[in-house]
Parts: structure tokens; sequence; C-alpha cells
């Protein structure tokens, strides 16, 4: 009772109605446990006061957020000042935290109420309650809010995504009658950022249908969550017609969540197609993703074939993805477009140079690379470090280097 006085007491001295001292009925009333009706001269502050004293603050609260017992009439009484608008703005903070520490199924429905009017008192505040509340005691209202199409789409999908991180497979079936092809962009967009964390194969369908009957971001993301997801042939190249008509950020995205299911021979076809034909964007994206769905001999007899007919920025494109296969004619290939001037092309030919310095394809090359005179040194020290232990051209170009390398570099050298 003593800290119960110390929590009242300052907003009771500051009461208009009892001037500095408060009226001795009042502080009867409090050290009588407030079981007899409030005095009549009371205010509505002193009101809210007691009440809120009664709840313990989440802070106060060791394990479980319920241990200090709930007090339904104080909550209400709290809950509707808030709804009012009638809690003292140096209060709230301090409402806020005892009520998060005694929200039981009860207060979380009273809560969840109150978020159905969008000009609701603190109502980014109101919803952060609901979510904090205990999630044995709050679930079954966060799947009444989220299937309650009249609240708010970005309220329902935030409710939403927190609900399936905390509830899981369960949880998402519970809501599943919400997630049509109509629904809101704001509320999908929450959810489908935690249902891929679940998907499984009896979600393809209702995510084929999103992608197909919906529009805009929700028909994207849900092409993207499929093409993530499907591994069925016929299905993919579905998805793959479908991202062949989407806008271009949204096609890449959709392109590269369908490549993480790996090679696949029909759209490495589809691909080839339109790099014969296809205009200039289709061309773009071919080249980009036929490396991504070929296996590496496809991919270096596509690169064989055209080599003849490309321009040098276009074997600029294909060579980083030439270099970095495990084929030993590739790692040739790679190496003589690096003589043939390819050594010249700043980022792309660094590239190149990582993938090549592991491969002993190219030791029977090296001499005729390291004897360009303009060779710059970011080709020829790596590949001469990494081919030194054994190609005796690469020890004869470090030692020859030597003297004009860094400390750093020549401590490398030492150990080769």
């Amino acid at each position: 009772m003593k800290s119960l006085i110390l929590f009242v007491a300052p907003w009771l001295s500051a009461c208009p109605l009892f001037g500095q001292e408060p009226e001795p009925n009042l502080l009867a009333w409090i050290h009588d446990g407030a079981t007899s009706p409030l005095p009549t001269e009371a205010s509505i502050d002193v009101t809210l006061a007691w009440h809120l004293a009664q709840l313990t603050p989440a802070t106060h609260l060791e394990s479980n957020p319920l241990g200090a017992g709930v007090h339904p009439d104080a909550i209400r009484v709290v809950l509707d000042a808030w709804r009012q608008d009638t809690i003292p703005l140096e209060w709230q903070d301090a409402a806020y935290a005892r009520l998060r520490g005694n929200i039981d199924k009860s207060a979380a429905g009273h809560i969840a109420s109150l978020l159905a009017d969008p000009n609701a008192p603190r109502h980014t505040d109101l919803l952060n309650l609901l979510l904090e509340a205990p999630f044995d005691q709050s679930r079954e209202v966060l799947i009444d809010f989220v299937l309650d199409e009249s609240n708010a789409a970005a309220d329902r999908g935030r409710v939403a995504e927190y609900l399936l991180l905390l509830g899981g497979r369960p949880a998402l079936d519970s809501i599943l009658p919400s997630i049509t092809p109509d629904s809101d962009a704001p509320y999908l967009r929450r959810l489908f950022s935690a249902w891929r964390t679940f998907i499984n194969a009896a979600d393809l369908p209702l995510l084929e249908q999103l992608a197909t009957e919906a529009d805009g971001y929700v028909a994207q993301f849900a092409l993207q969550l499929w093409a993530i997801n499907e591994r069925d042939s016929s299905a993919r190249m579905r998805i793959y017609q479908l991202a062949r008509g989407a806008e271009s950020s949204f096609r890449s995205a959709s392109m590269s969540a369908l490549a993480r299911g790996g090679t696949d021979p029909e759209i490495t076809a589809a691909l080839i197609a339109e790099l014969n034909s296809g205009g200039r964007n289709a061309r773009s994206m071919a080249r980009r993703f036929i490396p991504q769905f070929s296996d590496e001999q496809t991919l270096l007899t596509i690169y064989k074939e055209r080599a003849a007919s490309m321009s040098p920025s276009q074997a600029m494109q294909w060579m980083p993805e030439i270099a970095s296969l495990s084929l030993p004619e590739a790692s040739r290939v790679a190496m003589q477009w690096l003589i043939d001037g390819g050594w010249s092309t700043g980022a792309p030919a660094r590239s190149v140079v990582r993938y090549l310095a592991r491969s002993s394809e190219v030791d029977p090359l090296l001499a005729t690379l390291l004897s360009i005179d303009d060779l710059p040194k970011y080709i020829r020290f790596p590949l001469g470090l990494a081919r030194g232990p054994i190609s005796e051209d690469a020890r004869a170009y470090l030692r020859s280097a030597l003297p004009e390398l860094m400390p750093s570099e020549q401590s490398q050298v030492f150990y080769v």
C-alpha cells in the first residue's frame, strides 16, 4: 500500500479540487484499499492514477508478463481513458508500461477493438501494445484482427507478419482465407515477408493464382515466391513467360528467383532463342541469365558458337562467366582472351585473373601473356604469385619483379 500511495500522491497534490493537500476522506479511501466508492469530490485524474497504480509495469516483471495478476477493471479504465484521449501527456509512458505488463486475452481484444478506429489516439502505440502481449493470450485476437478486412490494411499486414513469425505454419493456415488476388497490397507485402520462410508445395497453387490474377506489386512478389519454390519444369516455364512480360525491375527479380532452382534445359533453350532473335532488352536479359540456367558445357558451347561474331565489348561481358567454369577448355579460352587484348579491360580482366589463378591450364600460355610490355601489375602479380609454385615462367617473373614490389608483396613472394 505504501508504494501505491507513493505512485498516486504526486497527482493528488496537483489536483485542483484538493489544492496542495488531499482531502482526508480521499486518503482514507486509499488506505482502505479503494473498496468503497470513490469520494465524489475526486477528479477523473485521481481515478486513473489509482487504477494505473494497480498495474505492475512490464519492466518490473521478471518472468511471466502476467505473473503479477491481471486487474481487468483497471485495464478497462485505462484503455477507456486512452480511447477518450484523457490520459495526461506526462502519464502516457507510464500508462503504456503498466498496460504492457498486464495484457490478457480480454485486454488484447479490447485493444483490437480500439484499433478498428484509424483515428484512435496514439494508434501506433496501441498496435505496438497489442503485439507485445503474451502470444498465448493474443493469438486468437490477432487472427481475428487479420481476418477482419475492415481494419487498416497496413495494420493487418503488420499483425499478420508478427503472427506468422511467432505462430508459423498453423498461424498461416488460420488466415489463408484472407489471401486473395483482391487483397490490399500493404497487407500482403508484410505477410509475404514472413510467409516466404515456410512455403511448402501446398502453397504453390495459391501463389500461382496471385501471380496471374492480382495486380502490381502483389502479383510480382507472388511470382518471385512461386519461382523460388517451384520445381516442376512445366510450371517453371509458365513462370518464365510471366517474368518475360513483366517490367524491367520485376523481370530481373523474378528471373533471379527462378534461377535459384538450378539449371533448366527448357529455359536455357528459350533464352538462346531470345539471344538469337529478341529485342535489345531481351538479348541483354538472355545473356545475363543463360549462365544461371545452363550447365557448364552448354554455356561454353553457346559462347564458342558466337565468339567469332562478337564485338570486344560483348566478349568482355561473357568472359568472367567463362573463366569461372571448371572445364579445362574454358580456362584456355579465357587465357587466350587475355592475351588477345582482354588484359586491357580493367575490372573484367581482374575477375578473369582471379578465376584463372587456380587453373593449371594457363601455365603453357603464361610466358606469352607476361611478355606483353604494357601488361598491368594487377594482371602480372596475382597470376605470377598463384602459379609460382608450379610454373618456372611465373617464378622467373617474380624474381625479375622483386626489386619493384612493395614490401608487403615481397613478403608474399618469399613463400613461393
